[in-house]
């Protein structure tokens, strides 16, 4: 075989097919609109204002309602905005501490105790951890339950009304909602929230004061509630082949002549 038709034959021979991919990752924070969801509750609550263990327990009750906005980044946390309230029963024990002024309709007992009416609405921002999501490490889609506690910030406006006065007011709440996905797009929520804030209905007596609320209420998801997965997205490849075909033939008197044919191909896209 003649040598300068050895090597451009063995270097055919040695080529192989070139594929040229890229990957990608599809990242759960793409679509904001997904995971959204809306929610409304009610219920009732109690403030542990001073004495309020000398109230009856039907008086401690009063209602509470919220609306709220909420966003869940991946299966295992979110946060959530709200605006809430309506009303608490506030208690002064008898004794040197005076009342609000001017009294207006205040239920003052024997002792000089009384029960005064407070009006509030408050705004909150809070951070939700889905807790059972955290102890599975992934994402429960068809779970028809779920553990969420929850911890935030939030400002309080209480209202002038039959003698108590206009205050504003930083507070705190902590809780956990029970969530139940009774359809694609609803959950029914059961909360239950303690708060905290500054004590200005008897500052002299504590600092501040908590209350205690426990609400039923429903969550409305508009867009789609599942998180996409990381994926690998592989677009059309552009594979080239490069096929060697090699051809012997005899020529007489002559050493035997190796001729090379190239044929490239390409998919269709």
């Amino acid at each position: 075989m003649n040598i300068k038709h050895f090597f451009p034959s063995a270097l055919l021979l040695l080529s192989g097919a070139t594929v040229t991919a890229q990957t990608h990752e599809t990242s759960v924070w793409e679509d904001f609109g997904s995971n959204l969801y809306i929610d409304a509750g009610g219920g009732v609550q109690t403030l542990f204002a001073p004495g309020w263990k000398d109230i009856a327990f039907g008086k401690q009750i009063t209602p509470s309602f919220s609306l709220g906005v909420g966003k869940w980044f991946n299966p295992f946390w979110g946060i959530h905005f709200a605006a809430e309230g309506y009303s608490f029963n506030g208690f002064r024990p008898g004794g040197s501490y005076d009342p609000f002024s001017p009294l207006n309709r205040v239920d003052v007992g024997y002792d000089g105790s009384f029960r005064y009416y407070l009006r509030y609405m408050g705004l909150n921002a809070d951070i939700r951890f889905s807790l059972l999501n955290l102890i599975a490490g992934r994402e429960r889609e068809e779970a028809l339950y779920d553990l969420v506690p929850y911890i935030g910030i939030g400002y309080a406006h209480m209202f002038a009304y039959r003698g108590s006065t206009k205050e504003n007011l930083f507070t705190g709440h902590a809780g956990v909602r029970n969530r139940f996905a009774v359809h694609r797009m609803v959950d029914v929520n059961l909360d239950v929230t303690a708060g905290w804030t500054d004590n200005y209905v008897n500052p002299v007596t504590d600092r501040y004061m908590a209350s205690m609320a426990v609400q039923v209420g429903v969550s409305f998801y508009p867009g789609r509630r599942a998180f996409r997965k990381p994926t690998m997205k592989v677009p059309v490849e552009t594979f080239r082949y490069r096929t060697d075909t090699v051809f012997v033939r005899e020529v007489p008197g002559r050493d035997k002549v190796i001729e090379f044919c190239l044929l490239y191909t390409s998919p269709s896209p």
